[in-house]
């Protein structure tokens, strides 16, 4: 990739109206990884759920992939004052295993060197992770007798120790 190349994703479904991203690269191609632009964010989602879920099946479970679950929906204030459901798409279901617990686990990949990161990420390997992981557990805290295993993953490898 040619440093000061610009990033070519695009924002939206219809590539018409789409908006270019338009960040100036860098000669590693950091950028790619962490564009919020296009499908490659819901691409980066999608294969670390596939790894949850291949590693589900591997330990014996049944496995269904983004589930509502109801325990976890929250009713909001609409912006005309009517209730709003939102709801909890959690991204695996590991169920029905012969001696193991039932497990509803929710994966996020987040980027250290994106500008809400940079700082503590530059101070400690994993505080991307554990950010990731503490944002999911305040979306998700258990309900209804169920609880949420939070995964993050940093495109550079690291996995959160809470996943271990």
């Amino acid at each position: 990739m040619a440093e000061g190349a610009l990033c070519k994703h695009v924002s939206g479904r219809n590539k018409l109206d789409a908006e270019p991203c338009n960040v100036r690269m860098d000669s590693f191609g950091d950028h790619c990884i962490i564009c919020g632009f296009g499908a490659f964010r819901f691409a980066r989602h999608a294969a670390v759920n596939s790894v949850l879920a291949e590693a589900g099946k591997e330990a014996g479970y049944t496995v269904l992939e983004e589930q509502v679950v109801p325990e976890f929906c929250v009713t909001l204030d609409g912006e005309d004052g009517a209730p709003k459901v939102q709801e909890a798409r959690l991204d695996i279901e590991l169920f029905l295993h012969t001696v193991a617990p039932d497990r509803l686990l929710d994966g996020t990949v987040r980027h250290p060197t994106a500008a809400a990161h940079r700082k503590n990420a530059a101070a400690q390997i994993g505080a991307t992770a554990r950010a990731g992981v503490a944002d999911k557990a305040r979306r998700y805290p258990p309900r209804g007798g169920r609880q949420v295993l939070c995964c993050a993953a940093e495109p550079f490898g690291y996995i959160d120790v809470a996943f271990d």
